[in-house]
């Protein structure tokens, strides 16, 4: 039976790991994905992080 290959894999080193566990723990997130995903939607929103819209001024 063939590997499936999960899309969202991130290939973390053991320092990062920890501090993300570390972070985790501290925030109270039960799940490592949770504070990543919560993580990824907080960059999402931050108006600094987004392209101008066309028409938009910059």
């Amino acid at each position: 039976m063939s590997e499936t290959i999960k899309p969202f894999n991130l290939n973390l080193s053991q320092a990062e790991r920890l501090e993300l566990e570390t972070y985790r723990k501290r925030l109270g997130f039960r799940f490592l994905s949770d504070l990543i995903r919560t993580k990824m939607l907080e960059l999402a929103r931050q108006p600094d992080n987004l392209p101008p819209l066309p028409g938009q001024e910059a």
